[in-house]
């Protein structure tokens, strides 16, 4: 009896695996441009059954370009709490906005900013924010619906 446990069980996982990834079409791309940071979330990758429908890879924003016709880009950049912030901190929002502009047209995007000066830096008009918590930091979600030329 046990030993028919076991083999349902397993066979019931494997199901679930395989339903969970029928349920999405598309792939997801993550970027880090740390190595460490890239190894741990292929590691999160792995372990929650997702090989092959998430890729993740290291590479600086201004390396970004297009990944396919349309989708979502979602980021949640330095907000210079750990790193330090000014001038290379609104560099990085102003170069996400010119990524954006320059690349994903059509798509949507939603960005997690702590200030709302980050928003501004990029230069782009939010559709939607939404307040939210990141451990003690408050944050902002700004989320860009189908970003065009006039964004």
């Amino acid at each position: 009896y046990l030993q028919s446990d076991r083999e349902l069980w397993g066979r019931l996982q494997a199901q679930a695996v395989a339903e969970r990834q029928r349920e999405y079409a598309g792939k997801i791309l993550g970027f880090d441009r740390d190595p460490h940071a890239v190894a741990l979330a292929l590691e999160h990758v792995k372990a929650a059954g997702f090989d092959g429908l998430v890729e993740v890879r290291v590479a600086e924003l201004a390396e970004l370009g297009p990944q396919g016709t349309a989708g979502l880009l979602a980021t949640n950049p330095p907000y210079g709490e750990r790193l330090g912030g000014g001038e290379d901190l609104h560099a990085l929002y102003a170069l996400l906005g010119e990524r954006l502009r320059a690349h994903y047209l059509g798509w949507s995007a939603a960005v997690m900013v702590a200030q709302p000066s980050h928003g501004l830096a990029m230069g782009l008009r939010a559709r939607r924010r939404f307040p939210l918590k990141n451990g003690a930091i408050d944050t902002q979600l700004l989320c860009f619906d189908h970003l065009t030329e006039r964004d």
